[in-house]
């Protein structure tokens, strides 16, 4: 009953401090990390206008690392173990993992492999991986990943997890050849990923061909293909019925000059369908100007056009819209010195989506989506506007001793600003929701 500035819910939390340490004893490589939060104060109000403060008690996170590594007889072999734990009243997160790795001396077989167990609340799951790549030949490599995650398994506190309950058999092929007529290098891969939910559901299917084409100079094109089988969505409805995704097919093609030039670019288009079928097309193109080894430009512009843009509005009910979006990056680095590096980094991101048609999935029955009426009068139109930009100095003191200046400024829109895309950039560097300076010393004593 307490109403909040929705920006000042995104805000970044403050630090209170946080100590790292790193070593190695012979074959053993260690690591620890222990941060501190500070408490949390947002400002709000009552329905009646009165002002009021909520606070929250701030995480404690804590990071352990060992390896064990062995490169004795060639090839690698290791063993590890990694720890995370998150404290706070509301949340108490532990999640320990065993990884290990094999690379033969021959380069043939590299295999890697993980466990992990987390206990969140009291509520445990476990999953793990393998992967396994055998390069039978210069230039070409199989390789087979495997997953099992069940439904319980979160390492999302201190950590990022696509999804838990998952199984997995993805297969890929890739062939590199030097030895083409007219060309530097001719790449191809193929790729095949099979996914499904522990209830035995296809979640993801997917079958992908890619091929690039580089030329003496150094100039690049490549195309893709891919087709998506029928699949079951058990996601987006947040436990309120899960819906049939019908088939889909989709392509890429990009061009890009040389890098090494003074002037080089590159366009990419690609032509793909949302989940209801409709077409989803996206555009980019960008162009880096270097005209000497201590300055640089990147510039980068995305335009993407999407006809059914699927929103879960909650119960099961969905929306699609017709929406736009525009992407720009801009990276400038300058080098004073050998020593000293200037970078100025923005990017933009802001999308207008307008309600299209309106969607009910079946709670009893795995299903398409069915279309149904207006349910209301109040537009779902929504706009997002978010712009982060920082600036950064950097001045190398001697090796592995370094002086960091950092400026950051970041805004995020409310979702019914509606203005024209000039004005929604204009607003985002105004108003900023954060503004910060950070310095960082690093000094390694010693020899």
């Amino acid at each position: 009953d307490v109403n909040v500035v929705a920006t000042d819910l995104s805000r970044p939390t403050e630090l209170l401090g946080a100590v790292k340490l790193a070593g190695q004893n012979g074959n053993w490589r260690y690591g620890a990390l222990v941060a501190s939060e500070d408490d949390t104060q947002i400002r709000g109000t009552l329905d009646d206008g009165t002002r009021v403060h909520l606070q929250a008690e701030g995480r404690d996170f804590t990071i352990a690392r060992v390896l064990y590594e062995d490169t004795g007889a060639g090839g690698r072999r290791a063993l590890g173990w990694m720890g995370t734990d998150i404290s706070h009243p509301g949340v108490n997160a532990t999640v320990n993992s065993i990884d290990a790795h094999y690379f033969s001396a021959d380069n043939r077989w590299v295999v890697d492999g993980q466990v992990m167990h987390s206990d969140v609340q009291g509520i445990a799951g476990t999953g793990g991986f393998a992967d396994v790549s055998f390069r039978p030949q210069r230039g070409v490599q199989h390789t087979l990943r495997s997953t099992y995650i069940d439904d319980t398994l979160d390492i999302n506190d201190l950590g990022f997890l696509t999804r838990n309950d998952q199984m997995n058999m993805d297969y890929n092929y890739s062939r590199t050849e030097s030895d083409v007529p007219g060309l530097r290098e001719r790449s191809t891969s193929m790729f095949f990923t099979n996914q499904w939910n522990t209830a035995g559901q296809p979640v993801r299917m997917g079958l992908f061909f890619n091929r690039s084409y580089t030329s003496l100079e150094n100039n690049k094109f490549d195309y893709s293909f891919r087709y998506f089988p029928e699949r079951i969505d058990d996601r987006l409805g947040r436990g309120t019925g899960d819906f049939r995704v019908q088939g889909r097919w989709g392509a890429n093609f990009g061009y890009s000059t040389n890098r090494a030039e003074s002037i080089s670019y590159n366009v990419n288009l690609n032509l793909d369908q949302d989940e209801l079928g409709p077409a989803r097309t996206r555009g980019s193109a960008g162009i880096v100007w270097r005209p000497n080894d201590r300055f640089s430009t990147d510039l980068r512009l995305d335009y993407t056009d999407r006809e059914a843009l699927l929103v879960h509005k909650g119960d099961g009910n969905y929306t699609s819209f017709e929406s736009h979006q525009w992407s720009p990056r801009l990276e400038t680095n300058y080098f004073i010195s050998a020593k000293q590096q200037l970078r100025f980094t923005m990017q933009w991101t802001a999308l207008k989506a307008f309600e299209d048609r309106f969607w009910q999935v079946n709670p009893n029955s795995r299903e398409f989506l069915r279309s149904v009426a207006n349910p209301d009068s109040t537009p779902d139109d929504f706009a997002i506007s978010r712009l982060t930009f920082q600036a950064r100095y950097r001045w190398e003191i001697a090796p592995l001793s370094d002086l960091f200046v950092v400026y950051t400024r970041g805004s995020n829109l409310p979702r019914d600003n509606f203005q024209s895309f000039q004005e929604l950039l204009e607003q985002s560097w105004n108003e900023r929701i954060v503004d910060t300076i950070a310095i960082k010393l690093r000094y390694r004593l010693g020899s």
